[in-house]
């Protein structure tokens, strides 16, 4: 499907939206050719949980449901100018009162497979996805899932380089200066690695799922074995994921299956649908489905592992303990619940939006209406059962009280409005909770802006309190650490691993040896 855009063009150094109508004399003019197409293989998560709406007022950075989406271009000329480009760059948006500061990342971009990413770490919204216009006159960026243009004016490539460009976002246009920002260097084996075994294995392994989805997978283990007493399951959260949990060059899964291999525990993760080699479509399975996608995995690493362990980040977690109440096998030995909030889909949108937009130095007005926008796209969601009429009404609803130009806003009401996320505002996570019965450790760290974690706390505990049949759970919560589980404040965008006491605790619990 070819990505819907609002062609733009630079004359004097104004930004000027163009009429579809005059685009091939544009294409002349101003050298704009060709565009990408939508590539479902270099999906990028940006955030466990996304907000639907944001005032007008806020047009800048702003989430789309629960991903967001890469795209892959054509090669660009052999004479390809936006190799200078490439790199981490650095800048500050300032609206009203306003400063947000932008991150920038450009990989590869004079290849098939260029990554292009921007942060908005004051927001929470990492990796924004972005692909170049093939431009002969101006290097142009466009970031269509928020509807945004990055113009590139000149280049300064001397002792201390500098880009100087044009932001252009719905009714904002403003100059941006980016510089260098810094690369966090990055050990062959970061934190997560507290084992004693020094070599692994990694082998390709293949999950045929109930509905026969194959899913690209691999198992995970200590070098010379091919069976092991215990074995677990990664399961990613909301979004389409690779099986490294890959966000940027931060790759939690892959950090954590060579943990657990180094201590002598087997590792299974996969590919989502639709990611990279696996079949299917994300956005269109159920949680019912993604459910039993987990249990094929599961059965899979049995041929290696006599007691298995579901470890699941944010909604990873409620699928995980959805699996889990489908199987009551005992080689299920356990769940562990990664930053996963335990309440309706509504009230973690809910919760996310009035983050974004308070870190935004929204007022209590903006966000109410914010908040209010919200609860009317869940509502739209919940109660209109065909697809294409509820993508209409939240089309005209991100339109109308979201700013969005009508191409951003239908990609993300396409999300919205997938059999795949109604199924999840359908759900009722606290009753999947209530309901599971298999010894659970949950891990919660206390600066998460994605999930309500003080009263993610109160739910688990009064469960824990007042159930027998949670005799072995285990509640931790770790100060001053974010969604991901990482001290850093700006989140997924550093390379930085999952914070080493979070993994220890995982394996002493796993192991029967400790607890925090």
């Amino acid at each position: 499907m070819v990505a819907e855009i609002r062609m733009v063009a630079f004359e004097g150094g104004e930004i000027r939206p163009l009429d579809m109508q005059i685009r091939r004399r544009v294409e002349t003019e101003y050298g704009f050719l060709d565009f990408g197409r939508m590539n479902r293989q270099r999906i990028r998560h940006c955030s466990a949980w996304a907000g639907l709406i944001a005032l007008k007022i806020i047009r800048i950075i702003l989430l789309p449901i629960a991903g967001l989406w890469a795209f892959a271009v054509p090669v660009l000329s052999d004479g390809c100018s936006y190799g200078v480009l490439e790199g981490r760059w650095q800048s500050v948006l300032e609206v009203g009162s306003a400063r947000l500061p932008l991150v920038l990342t450009v990989r590869n971009i004079c290849r098939d497979d260029p990554l292009i990413t921007v942060d908005s770490p004051s927001q929470g919204a990492y990796g924004i996805a972005g692909n170049p216009v093939h431009s002969e006159k101006q290097p142009t960026l466009f970031f269509p899932s928020i509807g945004a243009y990055l113009f590139i004016q000149s280049v300064t490539t001397e002792a201390q380089d500098t880009l100087s460009g044009r932001w252009l976002q719905g009714g904002l246009s403003t100059p941006l200066q980016w510089t260098p920002n810094p690369e966090e260097k990055k050990d062959a084996e970061p934190s997560a690695n507290v084992g004693t075994i020094e070599r692994i294995n990694r082998l390709p392994l293949t999950v045929k799922s109930s509905d026969g989805v194959l899913l690209e997978g691999e198992i995970t283990l200590p070098a010379g074995y091919d069976r092991v007493q215990t074995g677990v399951v990664l399961i990613s959260g909301t979004g389409p994921q690779d099986l490294d949990g890959r966000m940027f060059e931060y790759t939690p899964f892959k950090s954590l299956a060579s943990a657990f291999a180094r201590q002598g525990i087997a590792t299974v993760r996969f590919n989502d649908r639709g990611v990279n080699g696996s079949e299917g479509d994300y956005w269109h399975t159920h949680l019912e489905q993604l459910a039993d996608d987990v249990l094929s995995a599961k059965s899979r690493l049995l041929d290696h592992a006599d007691r298995i362990f579901f470890v699941g980040h944010s909604e990873g977690g409620l699928v995980g303990a959805l699996a889990a109440n489908k199987d009551q096998a005992p080689d299920l030995a356990g769940l562990v619940l990664l930053a996963t909030p335990p309440f309706d889909y509504e009230t973690t949108l809910v919760t996310q939006v009035k983050n974004i937009l308070a870190s935004a130095n929204s007022n209590e007005h903006q966000i109410d209406e914010a908040v209010a926008a919200q609860r009317e796209a869940v509502d739209i969601i919940r109660k209109i059962s065909d697809a294409d009429q509820r993508e209409t009404e939240i089309t005209k609803l991100l339109i109308d009280k979201g700013g969005k130009s009508p191409s951003a806003a239908q990609l993300e009401a396409r999300v919205a409005a997938s059999e795949g996320f109604r199924s999840r505002i359908e759900s009722d996570p606290p009753e999947i909770f209530r309901t599971l019965k298999k010894p659970t450790l949950i891990i919660l760290g206390l600066e998460d802006r994605q999930i309500p974690v003080s009263d993610s706390m109160g739910f688990y505990s009064d469960l824990i309190g007042s159930d027998p049949s949670k005799d072995g759970w285990t509640l931790c919560s770790f100060g001053g650490l974010n969604h991901f589980l990482k001290s850093s404040p700006t989140h997924a965008s550093k390379v930085e691993d999952i914070d080493g006491d979070v993994v220890r605790v995982v394996l002493g619990w796993i192991m029967e040896e400790t607890v925090c």
